[in-house]
């Protein structure tokens, strides 16, 4: 697989046959840096080994690599020297090798094992919680921006509305279509936040009329790390739409429920979720370019995404056209923005019931976005259904897709329990009800 950004930026990713990330050959600026990852049986990385450009930049395997390799105990806790570890198997110290900072972190928790300080040299953070369990502020001594920043929430998700800075000053966090979008601070200027396909905030730029350019451009590597050679934001960059904050001490992520170190591409914190990844401390399973973990509890892989996307397109592409079929004209456009707000928002339902962090305006955001599309695609879904190979492709499908929403309602209740089988039970039954209203609107013609 190949990524091409700008800037010269381009990666192809090498897997092996488990889905896990092994090569990386990455060209940024006129040099190409190629990192190969080893694992073990449970996908805890047991080598890095990075091999600088050859002669003309060109990615090579030839060079002179870096290498890191890494051990582990049964519990899959890196016993590098450096590591401790309490009880509960928290990471209670890491060594400066292993983070962002030339000094060990040490890291305190809260009995629900949310973050509660960090220390590094000679400096110190510690954070207080909203009743929510959500982090409310970060109170930070020593270095180079002392103060206490607290974080002020409009909805349900750990993703702040607006922050009071340590200097008094407050930035409002602007949300889009698909996530952050724009960053307003009290003095009044806005910064547009410019992402990738990934959700990588990688540029920013001035929202004035007098802008023209953008005012920075970085990147970061496939688990999250700055590019050495780019001044990253302080707060959002890797996975910045969805504002995972890296404005901790030693280069941590703030990933919901628990820490995130991009330079291992592991958490410090034991899975909440058993299964949740491939092990206990594992990001996505060794695969950070396809796969997310917002929330720190379980990965949003490639079956998450396919229920999530078929639900909606079902949702939409069927309710859309057989609604339109039995209205017609501006019921068709009705008919299809009303299942297209469904069909995205009952998508994004089913992706947070793996990911957790649901929030009613990415919500909202998402139903107004399948609502647009559902009223130009609805006039001309219903005209497929119309059509013969619409009856004829309908015909086919309806009973299998009710056969097989029932075994996969019974089967995912029983699994994951009642919360995803109740899920499953709707849709099985939005179908049902598609199937019966085409039926007798086909009667009545």
């Amino acid at each position: 697989m190949q990524m091409v950004s700008a800037q010269g930026s381009m990666q192809e990713y090498t897997y092996d046959a488990a889905g896990r990330l092994t090569k990386v050959a990455d060209t940024w600026g006129t040099q190409c840096t190629t990192r190969m990852y080893g694992f073990d049986v449970d996908t805890n990385r047991t080598s890095l080994t990075a091999y600088p450009a050859d002669a003309d930049g060109l990615c090579s395997t030839s060079t002179t690599p870096v290498s890191q390799t890494y051990g582990y105990d049964q519990a899959d806790r890196i016993t590098t020297s450096g590591y401790t570890y309490d009880a509960f198997g928290r990471t209670t110290q890491a060594p400066a090798a292993h983070v962002s900072g030339s000094s060990n972190v040490t890291v305190g928790y809260f009995a629900n094992d949310m973050v509660a300080s960090l220390t590094q040299g000679g400096q110190s953070s510690t954070f207080s919680l909203d009743p929510a369990g959500r982090i409310r502020s970060m109170t930070t001594t020593g270095g180079p921006r002392p103060g206490t920043v607290t974080n002020h929430y409009a909805s349900g998700s750990d993703s702040p509305s607006w922050i009071t800075e340590a200097n008094g000053t407050w930035t409002r966090n602007v949300t889009g279509l698909s996530g952050l979008g724009a960053v307003r601070k009290s003095d009044g200027t806005t910064s547009l936040q410019l992402a990738n396909l990934h959700g990588d905030v990688v540029a920013t730029c001035d929202s004035g009329t007098g802008a023209t350019g953008i005012q920075a451009y970085f990147e970061q590597t496939e688990y999250g790390s700055a590019r050495p050679d780019t001044t990253n934001p302080t707060r959002y960059s890797w996975l910045g739409t969805a504002q995972r904050s890296f404005d901790t001490l030693a280069g941590f992520a703030l990933m919901g429920v628990r820490l995130y170190n991009p330079i291992t591409g592991r958490f410090l914190q034991v899975d909440p979720v058993i299964g949740g990844s491939a092990n206990a401390y594992d990001y996505c399973s060794a695969d950070p370019v396809n796969c997310s973990d917002l929330n720190g509890e379980a990965q949003c892989g490639l079956w998450c995404e396919l229920a999530a996307q078929g639900a909606a397109w079902a949702i939409g592409v069927l309710g859309a056209g057989v609604c339109g079929v039995i209205t017609g004209g501006l019921g068709a456009m009705a008919c299809g923005a009303v299942f297209g707000a469904l069909g995205a928002g009952v998508g994004y339902w089913i992706e947070t019931l793996w990911t957790g962090g649901f929030s009613r305006t990415t919500f909202r955001n998402k139903a107004i976005a399948g609502a647009v599309i559902g009223a130009f695609g609805g006039p001309l879904a219903a005209r497929f259904w119309k059509s013969k190979a619409g009856v004829a492709f309908f015909q086919k499908i309806a009973s299998g897709l009710s056969r097989v929403s029932n075994a996969v309602g019974k089967a995912i209740g029983w699994i994951i329990g009642s919360k995803a089988g109740r899920l499953t039970a709707l849709i099985s039954y939005l179908i049902g009800q598609i199937t019966l209203l085409y039926n007798s609107a086909r009667a009545r013609r």
